[in-house]
């Protein structure tokens, strides 16, 4: 069994967003490696499975979710909320700081595009239903998810001669939600697919014209 040591640990988010990792926190660890690294978790959350242990732990913003099987390899893992960090570092878990990294993930997705190193390798899921939107941003195995609030739906644009002018106004309004690691390409979790407007981030930078706020 892993020995806890409880040293403190840091992590990147620029890092996060490019690699999929946290610090030593990646989808290699299994559950005894990920309770030596962390400490116990805060909550967790069981299902209906007759697995005998919780697969969903929850270390404040971070939430790891575990494969079924023995030895309960971590399935991916979520920053939940991450416009709710602290800057310039913000607690994880208990053993787990983040650095920020300077970065204000609370523009908007046409300026968040901006802390990638290699937009080739982005893949935009624009929203294509005004009464469902939801924005997607794809980097191999890392997605970060935006929504909007019902009350801002109401105030979409409806503009048949620029089909584009909501999506404009979405990038202005929306706010992330959480930012995925995934062990495979996180395109092939995009859910349903006909929900979705698939792009490449040059687009969708011509679209916006990088418009945010």
């Amino acid at each position: 069994m892993p020995k806890r040591n409880w040293i403190q640990h840091g992590a990147s988010l620029r890092e996060f967003l490019r690699t999929g990792t946290l610090g030593p926190v990646n989808l290699g660890l299994t559950m005894l490696e990920v309770s030596a690294l962390l400490g116990p978790p805060q909550n967790w959350v069981t299902d209906a499975s007759d697995c005998p242990v919780p697969l969903y732990w929850i270390f404040n913003r971070l939430e790891i979710a575990f494969q079924q099987e023995p030895p309960y390899a971590i399935d991916w893992f979520q920053i939940e909320h991450p416009d709710s960090l602290a800057r310039p570092r913000h607690k994880l878990a208990d053993l787990l700081d983040l650095s920020m990294d300077r970065i204000n993930v609370s523009v908007p997705p046409s300026r968040m595009l901006r802390h990638f190193s290699d937009l080739s390798d982005i893949v935009i899921g624009a929203p294509k239903d005004v009464e469902d939107p939801t924005l997607e941003i794809y980097n191999r195995g890392v997605c970060l998810i935006y929504n909007v609030l019902d009350q801002d739906i109401e105030t979409f644009p409806h503009n048949e001669t620029d089909p584009h002018q909501w999506l404009r106004h979405f990038d202005r309004h929306c706010f992330i939600d959480s930012i995925y690691s995934f062990r495979e390409p996180a395109l092939g979790r995009q859910y349903p697919k006909s929900k979705f407007g698939n792009m490449s981030a040059a687009h969708y930078l011509a679209i916006t014209k990088d418009g945010g706020r």
